[in-house]
């Protein structure tokens, strides 16, 4: 009965406006928002006829809407994708939603809303009811409150997701089909290649085509009269004579590098179906699930030559020589790459060679080392060099005179850092902030009849308890740190004493001691290689130091006490 009396309402509304009578219907709803989006029918007729299906939809909820007399916000999806991931707009009209700015939604159809995953569209119909937000089409209005309505909702989503499933079903059959008849079916490109778009065939680039012959020479037997390169060495070299790489920045990674070795794509082979989507994860499929298609396209490296690289990587699958340390290392966490940005880590292996009279030496080598290598400045550095020039720059410290200090204290103590209780203010609104969403979310849980009266009392007082601590400590903040001035004495002892506490845990081999005590003064560490020097000739490099303010306050304090 709820059901006529909706449609009832609808067209006796139009009926009357029709006649340009005065009188106007009463809608259980306020405001409106209307999501346009393109279907896949609609894509696939736009590519036939050239007509704008986005406007035609426009235009049909328009009139729909104005004649409701009801205000309505228009929101335009311009991309089309079957999960709410893939939909920003779609994910703001679902915010929006949420925060009560509308009371109803309106679609073209229901399967407009989504016809992704079951979680998607689980998500969609629990805001749909906990919300009670309407849905309007122009062809009916569903209500949230009516149980037909939202048995409807339920078979249409449903309906609209096995619809999507048969359409994947079948363009990946037809994926299939023109994979194996050799056909191009990726996205980009290999590098090195471009994409016939009639024929769908990989065609050679001869000048990209020209940099992976390079690289698979220099891999294999170096360039001139050296000796072969491995992928770290080719991205540098490539880097330092300014060759733009695949991405089209002046940086080659060694990723890059080292697909371009191992695909199989440049022997003149395509490889499909070989992974697959877990979790979120790619992982690799069973090898009987894999498509290969030989003689796909015309190669750029012979078949022998590959072969070649790949038995050499094959070779090389021993415990890598730059795996990080897992032990915590006295510089463990500290220092980081200034050429890229990111952290290097500890690398520690052996090395072994044969001397001349026939005997072998094996030596311990100790590197910090940069394993993004993004730039031509990153790189590694030997260990104890790092080590040392940090321990030199912490006794200088103890050796400052008043005009030093002074000079450093702006810089090392900025009131930017020192402003402690900024900081606490900002976390306690957040976290009130969040008390007081959950406690909104539990009054429409009691209110929807999810919660009993005890189970919300309870939830309630919690939250109204935690409210009443963080509002309390909002008009009296703790005092993280005391906004005094440390002096010159304070400081150059508080670095004596980390220097020689440092030089003892270091004689004991108490490495995660020193680790703490550097840590305990030092936010990080910038590393910046100047000159990679060679063998015969030492690296040059420079350490900036950035000292913890806030830690060397609690200390010094600590030194006074």
């Amino acid at each position: 009965m709820e059901f006529l009396c909706c449609i009832i309402t609808f067209r006796q509304y139009y009926t009357q406006r029709s006649h340009s009578m005065s009188y106007t219907t009463e809608y259980p709803f306020t405001s409106i928002i209307n999501y346009l989006r393109r279907s896949r029918k609609d894509e696939e007729r736009e590519r036939r006829t050239g007509e704008d299906t986005l406007a035609e939809q426009k235009v049909l909820m328009t009139n729909v809407l104005d004649n409701m007399g009801i205000p309505y916000v228009q929101k335009f999806e311009i991309g089309s994708g079957d999960k709410i991931s893939t939909r920003p707009v779609f994910q703001e009209v679902l915010e929006e939603l949420k925060l009560g700015k509308y009371d109803a939604v309106a679609v073209k159809e229901i399967s407009r809303l989504g016809r992704g995953s079951y979680s998607d569209m689980g998500q969609i119909y629990d805001l749909i009811t906990t919300k009670r937000i309407f849905i309007v089409t122009p062809y009916k209005i569903y209500d949230p409150t009516n149980d037909s309505d939202l048995r409807q909702i339920r078979f249409e989503m449903f309906l609209s997701r096995e619809e999507f499933e048969t359409i994947k079903t079948r363009l990946i059959s037809a994926k299939y089909t023109y994979a194996l008849q050799g056909k191009f079916m990726g996205g980009n490109a290999a590098f090195g290649y471009r994409t016939d778009e009639q024929k769908m065939k990989l065609i050679v680039d001869d000048e990209k085509a020209k940099i992976v012959r390079l690289i698979y020479e220099i891999y294999n037997h170096g360039l001139g009269n050296e000796r072969p390169k491995g992928i770290r060495a080719i991205a540098n070299y490539l880097s330092s004579i300014g060759i733009p790489s695949p991405t089209g920045k002046p940086a080659w990674g060694i990723a890059i590098v080292k697909n371009i070795l191992t695909n199989p794509v440049y022997k003149g082979e395509i490889h499909y179906r070989t992974t697959q989507t877990v979790n979120g994860k790619k992982v690799p499929r069973p090898e009987d699930e894999h498509i290969i298609v030989l003689d796909a396209h015309e190669p750029i490296i012979e078949e022998e030559l590959w072969e070649l690289t790949q038995n050499k990587f094959a070779s090389k699958e021993r415990k890598p020589s730059i795996k990080p340390t897992d032990k915590i290392s006295e510089l463990t966490g500290l220092i980081r790459c200034s050429g890229c940005g990111y952290k290097m880590i500890t690398n520690n292996y052996n090395r072994k060679w044969t001397n001349k009279d026939g005997s072998v030496t094996e030596k311990l080598t100790e590197r910090v080392r940069c394993l993004k290598n993004l730039t031509p400045s990153c790189g590694s550095v030997q260990y104890r060099d790092i080590e040392q020039g940090l321990l030199e720059a912490i006794k200088q410290y103890t050796t400052f005179n008043e005009e030093d200090f002074r000079k450093a204290y702006n810089v090392i103590f900025s009131e930017k850092e020192e402003n402690f209780d900024d900081v606490v203010l900002i976390n306690i609104e957040k976290q009130l902030k969040t008390l007081n969403n959950r406690l909104e979310f539990i009054y429409e849980k009691y209110e929807s009849g999810i919660y009993t009266d005890e189970e919300f009392k309870q939830r309630k007082n919690k939250i109204e308890d935690e409210k009443k601590k963080l509002t309390e400590m909002e008009v009296n903040p703790p005092l993280l740190v005391e906004k005094t001035k440390i002096e010159r004495k304070e400081f150059t002892s508080l670095m004596l004493n980390v220097y020689e506490a440092y030089m003892k845990a270091s004689k004991e081999g108490n490495l995660e001691l020193c680790n703490q005590i550097l840590k305990g003064i030092l936010d990080e560490v910038n590393l910046m290689i100047i000159s990679k020097g060679s063998r015969s000739q030492n690296i040059d490099f420079e350490l900036r130091i950035k000292l913890n303010p806030r830690r060397i306050k609690e200390q010094s304090g600590e030194l006074l006490l």
